[in-house]
């Protein structure tokens, strides 16, 4: 099972190294499109809007439309940037009733499993939100996007923490009863 996010859960002054594993795997059956005759897989090539010459990867670059046909170029230098200055460390910002917390915001569970030497401060956080009857409400960069997460504690999973991570940044408004 591959790692979707790796960080630290942050209290404070402790940090846990920990690796969010989904917890779901596909198993749509997904087709691809194929000619009828030969049977070969249909292929799209990538092409220019304005002369519809067939343009190659190297020479494709990013831009963000801020007004119809208008651009703001990135390189991936920039984008880099960009994303490195995002943290990926778990930070919990409180703790809560599971009962406090709305659902309906969230979308994607992932196990939170400890890196190796980290199972002791884990199973201390564990055995507190297992103990207090508690979730630890935290935040983390995902990807380039900022996450709320939900780190909670499932008897049915065992000894494992779950993490369930929201939907969009806008859906954290009224997300605490």
């Amino acid at each position: 099972m591959a790692v979707a996010h790796k960080g630290s859960i942050s209290m404070g002054m402790v940090l846990i190294p920990i690796g969010l594993y989904k917890t779901t795997v596909d198993n749509d059956i997904h087709f691809n499109q194929l000619e009828k005759e030969s049977k070969a897989r249909i292929k799209y090539k990538k092409y220019c809007s304005h002369c519809g010459k067939e343009v190659a990867a190297k020479d494709i670059i990013k831009g963000y439309e801020y007004e119809k046909d208008k651009y703001v170029v990135m390189t991936d230098d920039e984008l880099e940037r960009i994303k490195t200055k995002k943290d990926k460390t778990i930070h919990i910002l409180q703790f809560a009733k599971m009962s406090e917390v709305n659902m309906i915001y969230y979308e994607k569970d992932y196990y939170a499993i400890p890196e190796t030497g980290a199972e002791k401060a884990y199973e201390l956080l564990r055995q507190a939100l297992l103990v207090e009857k508690k979730v630890a409400i935290a935040k983390t960069v995902m990807g380039t996007n900022e996450k709320l997460l939900v780190l909670y504690i499932l008897l049915q999973v065992g000894q494992v923490m779950l993490a369930q991570a929201n939907q969009r940044n806008d859906s954290v408004l009224g997300l605490l009863r």
